[in-house]
């Protein structure tokens, strides 16, 4: 078994291990999990580690490969960095899921706007960005999707 511990120990993505168990970083834990499509390393672990820190549940893909395979695993939100990752098969898996999940389209790519519509995307975020931006983007856009999931099984219930 894992061994025992009193201490925490931040681990990858920003999760941490206490008493010998992996939880959330404590710090609104279970706000989502979102799937991180970003194919640069160093961003991918900023992303990562600082959605972890504010309570998110991050599995990351650095390759269309990766992403296809974690689609899988039902994201409640997909960031999706525009190059490196988007291809025709991740756009055609995004589309025939059962339940689409919401995506935020990060790029520095000057026609962002052409390919947020393309890849219907609930939300864009132009890089550079501010880190808290990039928080308050994916909050609410889980937040409204939370809000018509909440309507609609109230209305249908």
């Amino acid at each position: 078994g894992v061994p025992q511990t009193p201490t925490c120990e931040l681990l990858p993505r920003g999760q941490i291990r206490m008493a010998g168990e992996l939880v959330g970083s404590g710090m609104g834990a279970g706000k989502g999990k979102i799937l991180l499509a970003e194919d640069d390393a160093d961003q991918r672990e900023i992303l990562s580690e600082f959605l972890s820190r504010e309570g998110f549940e991050v599995r990351s893909a650095a390759t269309s490969e990766e992403v296809l395979e974690q689609l899988g695993r039902a994201p409640d939100l997909v960031l999706l960095d525009l190059h490196g990752v988007v291809t025709p098969e991740v756009v055609r898996c995004l589309d025939e899921l059962p339940t689409r999940p919401p995506v935020v389209l990060l790029s520095a790519d000057t026609q962002l706007t052409e390919w947020a519509n393309r890849l219907r995307a609930e939300a864009q975020v132009s890089k550079p960005f501010d880190l808290y931006e990039l928080l308050a983007t994916v909050t609410a856009v889980l937040r409204g999707r939370s809000l018509a999931h909440r309507v609609l099984s109230h209305t249908f219930a």
